[in-house]
């Protein structure tokens, strides 16, 4: 399932999710999720992460290199090329003058067999909920983050902090993007959380894992 919100500021909602479950999903996989949080003037924030969303099938489907069944490491390999592909789309089109300086965040997930495989370029974040506890599998890609990681703020003080919104990693802002790959194994009752900084900036993950 999936839901978004505008919220009480913005005039837009430049968040767009995706989700494409078997037989929809790209390689013979279980589902393909998807969560992207836009950035850029006027309705350039909103370009850029629905190009990111629609175009991430059909982008592991053009870097298909064989035929099913595949392996996690390959799935690994796939999803990656599939979010470069998807960035080299949207740096090309943020060349035009009305979409200049736009970009998106992302957070991708495959389910393949018994394993979850997750790409990350941003602030968006993946989760897994297991025995009623949350634990985040992405790293953010922020300023914040790096204070975290430097000793200087603590994960609440990050996700509440006035320059949180400072991203250092994304689709759309660089001819080419590094993308940080998750895998995990699943097991029965887990559920697979994925949220823009909409969410979580405002309820702290035991919040979070008790809603869900």
């Amino acid at each position: 399932g999936s839901i978004s919100n505008i919220g009480m500021k913005r005039s837009t909602n430049q968040d767009r999710c995706g989700t494409f479950v078997a037989p929809h999903a790209p390689l013979g996989a279980e589902a393909l999720l998807l969560v992207a949080d836009g950035m850029g003037g006027q309705q350039a924030g909103d370009v850029a992460s629905q190009m990111t969303v629609d175009g991430m099938a059909p982008q592991m489907d053009k870097s298909l290199a064989g035929k099913p069944p595949f392996d996690s490491p390959s799935i690994e390999v796939l999803l990656k090329a599939a979010v470069q592909g998807v960035n080299a789309s949207v740096w090309e089109e943020a060349k035009k003058i009305e979409y200049r300086g736009m970009g998106t965040t992302l957070t991708a997930a495959v389910i393949y067999g018994p394993d979850l495989i997750m790409a990350n370029a941003g602030d968006s974040r993946g989760y897994l909920l297991r025995d009623g506890s949350l634990r985040r599998i992405t790293r953010d890609h922020s300023w914040v983050e790096e204070q975290v990681e430097a000793g200087l703020l603590s994960h609440e003080e990050a996700d509440r902090h006035p320059n949180r919104n400072i991203i250092t990693r994304a689709i759309g802002i660089a001819e080419t993007v590094e993308v940080d790959i998750f895998r995990e194994e699943l097991r029965e009752g887990d559920v697979v959380v994925m949220c823009s900084d909409g969410l979580y900036s405002l309820f702290p993950d035991p919040e979070i894992a008790k809603a869900v």
